[in-house]
């Protein structure tokens, strides 16, 4: 039987099996690479081939940096110039061999606290950085005192709620409901509003610079008392 497997091989570059036999690729041959698989290695060999040279091109201190990050149970100090400069590659490589993720949806329910029912909690003087408050429910709740920095409150109704003395900097309340919302003295640089902020119960004290607010909504907030009482918040917006 061994020697029928041996003389029915066929001498080509793929493997059969004939009789039941396995058999291996001819000398010197290798198994063709699917063009799919070939087509997505090449942006990742071509990506090794530059950070190579740019690594190379790094100073010590730096190769010692990514080498850490690479994992390596030998300490930087013990690695030669050589493994340091494979290990500080495979840590710049390393997110490429993971798998995309796709993004969690907003709507029915996502990650954080988008589409939850807020009544009655309290985030007083928490740290919320970049939470998602997508979609919520949120009536006459305490967000006082907290940072919100890049936070998502993006249709969000937050109805008499407390966000005096929060920082939001950078956070979205694009189409979110502000009545009777209380922004005074809430850091609001950098946010983004709709014509909501309108209905705001209180903005003195409130710094909006650079923020993004509707052009109308400007004029309107600027005939408001309580944004003329405070220059810091009149000049933030800005008012003539």
């Amino acid at each position: 039987l061994e020697l029928s497997c041996l003389r029915s091989g066929r001498p080509d570059s793929h493997p059969v099996s004939v009789l039941g036999c396995p058999m291996s690729p001819a000398a010197g041959s290798s198994v063709p690479v699917p063009a799919r698989v070939q087509r997505r290695r090449r942006p990742v060999v071509v990506l090794s081939v530059v950070l190579a040279l740019v690594v190379v091109a790094l100073p010590g201190s730096a190769v010692q940096r990514l080498y850490v990050a690479s994992g390596s149970q030998t300490s930087p100090a013990q690695a030669s110039r050589r493994g340091l400069i494979a290990g500080a590659i495979g840590a710049a490589l390393g997110p490429l061999s993971q798998e995309v993720q796709p993004a969690q949806a907003i709507s029915g329910g996502g990650k954080d606290f988008s589409g939850q029912t807020l009544d009655g909690k309290s985030f007083k003087a928490g740290n919320y950085n970049t939470k998602d408050f997508s979609g919520a429910v949120a009536h006459d709740v305490d967000f006082s005192g907290s940072k919100f920095l890049g936070a998502r409150f993006s249709k969000a109704n937050l109805a008499g709620s407390d966000f005096s003395g929060s920082d939001c900097s950078g956070a979205s309340f694009e189409l979110a409901n502000l009545e009777k919302v209380n922004f005074a003295g809430a850091n609001l640089e950098g946010a983004y509003f709709s014509a909501s902020i309108e209905d705001a119960k209180n903005l003195k004290g409130a710094v909006f610079t650079d923020a993004l607010l509707p052009q109308k909504a400007v004029g309107i907030l600027c005939a408001r008392e309580d944004v003329q009482a405070d220059p810091a918040t009149r000049d933030s917006i800005p008012c003539p």
